[in-house]
């Protein structure tokens, strides 16, 4: 049974009060979803992208991910959904076979609202929104135990806000833990657990 412990302590530089805490802690189990504070320390630190503080923890199963790489703790099952990196250039479904198989990134890009029928168009032509989807269609590939929902229906239309809202329940029916930083009123049912 999946299991996520995270204890941080996220140091605030003296000139930029925050409403957010300095120090918070999870311990959630298989389906469970929690709401994270609005701050992008707390994004990175997940993502590994920000360096572990004395006294943090994060475990998945029982696995230390804290002084972890990025990619390790995508190997281990965390995976943030957000605004990815793409290259300008590269296919969609090239940028999804690099976590599984053409075959598959295309089945899936099949699926995805506004991304059907555009895999082989460059990334470089893909609104804000739609970059974001083709973030969640990379996190479906990595078939995540975890997922950090980092502002993700930002910039999506009804259609596929309904599809990401679709693929929450699937992922929390599966139990994977959802973390959630809000970024707008839809995605409170995905850090609430009414999906």
């Amino acid at each position: 049974m999946t299991r996520l412990r995270a204890r941080a302590h996220l140091p605030r530089p003296t000139d930029q009060p925050s409403a957010a805490s300095d120090e918070f802690a999870l311990d959630l189990v298989a389906g469970a979803a929690a709401r994270l504070p609005d701050d992008d320390v707390v994004v990175r630190w997940f993502g590994g992208r920000r360096r572990a503080s004395p006294g943090d923890e994060l475990r998945l199963d029982g696995r230390r991910l804290t002084h972890r790489s990025p990619a390790a703790r995508v190997r281990a099952g965390l995976v943030v959904v957000g605004d990815p990196p793409l290259a300008p250039a590269v296919t969609l479904v090239d940028h999804l076979a690099a976590v599984t198989s053409h075959r598959a990134a295309r089945t899936l890009l099949a699926e995805v609202p506004r991304l059907a029928g555009r895999g082989d168009d460059p990334a470089g032509v893909l609104s804000g929104g739609e970059r974001r989807l083709l973030g969640w269609a990379r996190a479906v590939l990595l078939e995540p135990t975890v997922v950090v929902l980092d502002r993700a229906g930002s910039g999506l239309d009804d259609d596929a806000l309904r599809w990401a809202h679709g693929q929450v329940a699937r992922w929390r029916a599966g139990g994977c833990v959802s973390l959630v930083r809000v970024g707008r009123a839809e995605e409170l049912a995905w850090a609430d657990g009414d999906v």
